[in-house]
């Protein structure tokens, strides 16, 4: 995948980017392990905005909270979907990347039908495999305009 940059005039537009990239992730057969998605940006960037239109777009009806202080959250998608779990990590409070291995990461991540999003992923960046999705996220020129990059590593 070569990068790709999208300019965002506000934060609906943003949830708009989220949607599509989701829709064409449900299109998508899974592989031989996770989808990761790597989250990087400033705060107030537009990284939760992005991230709970996407989760609601591939189903999910509930709330999108940010588990700031759990780590990590587990969402079960819908029967009838391609892949079954979408993982939400917000790993801005991570002392140790390694940590994550704890709470069973290294399982979720080699399990094909499991979707991972992870906010603040540079704090991670040693831990997330090969082929990780990266979303930069960083503030425009106007006050709602937001430029993402998105680019597989």
């Amino acid at each position: 995948m070569e990068k790709v940059s999208y300019v965002s005039v506000s934060p609906a537009k943003t949830a708009t980017l989220a949607r599509t990239l989701a829709q064409e992730v449900l299109k998508t057969k899974p592989g031989k392990q996770a989808l990761v998605f790597g989250l990087v940006g400033e705060l107030g960037a537009g990284k939760t905005t992005f991230i709970r239109a996407f989760i609601h777009a591939l189903g999910i009806k509930r709330k999108i909270m940010s588990p700031t202080f759990l780590l990590w959250r587990r969402l079960v998608l819908p029967k009838g979907k391609r892949f079954k779990n979408v993982f939400h990590l917000d790993v801005y409070r991570l002392q140790k990347p390694g940590e994550l291995y704890k709470f069973g990461l290294k399982e979720a991540l080699a399990n094909p039908e499991n979707i991972i999003i992870v906010e603040w992923a540079d704090r991670a960046r040693r831990v997330l495999p090969q082929g990780t999705i990266w979303l930069r996220f960083k503030h425009g020129q106007k006050e709602n305009e937001r430029n993402l990059t998105l680019n597989r590593r």
